[in-house]
């Protein structure tokens, strides 16, 4: 099963909710080209808010899922920063244990959990000659992104990806973080041609993913 959790703000003015689901909203309820061949009753879209808790978003992940090993892949879908996943009330170093409840549901060996976000993976953020770009950084940190992923695998059992950079597609753009359950970790380069935004055509719109 592929289960897709889509974060839809809610809390703020409506021209506000607007602006931060601009980037989300083309994909509330699409599918990744790779997922295509897969049967519509096995993926599954959610959708949470601000107030949503991350215990709730896992409790509402595990219902969907319902058996045991049943979670191929899970696929987030939020705006992001280095240190946190705005998915929800937010996902952080201080929180991420809970995905230990999610542990049983994930099928060994399956494709993990992908977060697409930016930063997802990064330290922090600067300006280069291509625009926002994020850093890796080693160290520690609660408000370092690849911390953040390496706590998610240690709870959840399974490995986790992310991107150092802005993502506007479903194949991350530039440096990717897959990071497994025993804190080890590899880089390889995604996309590196300039990304397509959406709006032009259903193709191209396929491969688009929200920042």
């Amino acid at each position: 099963m592929i289960i897709y959790v889509h974060m839809k703000h809610t809390a703020g003015t409506p021209s506000e909710n607007a602006a931060n689901n601009a980037a989300l909203a083309p994909y509330y309820g699409r599918v990744a080209s790779y997922h295509r061949s897969v049967p519509a009753s096995e993926i599954k879209h959610l959708y949470v808010n601000e107030s949503t808790l991350i215990r709730q978003v896992i409790s509402r992940i595990t219902s969907a899922a319902r058996n045991a090993r049943s979670i191929w892949r899970l696929m987030v879908n939020c705006h992001g920063e280095p240190g946190i996943i705005m998915l929800g009330e937010g996902i952080t170093v201080w929180n991420a244990s809970v995905f230990s409840e999610l542990r049983p549901f994930m099928t060994p060996g399956g494709s993990g959990i992908t977060i697409g976000c930016c930063y997802a993976a990064a330290g922090g953020a600067g300006q280069s000659g291509r625009g926002p770009r994020g850093y890796l950084r080693l160290q520690s940190h609660d408000e370092n992104g690849l911390t953040v992923l390496t706590e998610i695998a240690r709870y959840s059992g399974v490995k986790v990806e992310g991107a150092l950079d802005e993502q506007i597609t479903w194949d991350l753009n530039g440096p990717v973080l897959t990071v497994n359950p025993d804190g080890s970790y590899a880089i390889r380069m995604g996309r590196t041609e300039d990304s397509i935004r959406p709006g032009m055509s259903e193709t191209e719109e396929s491969l688009t993913l929200p920042r």
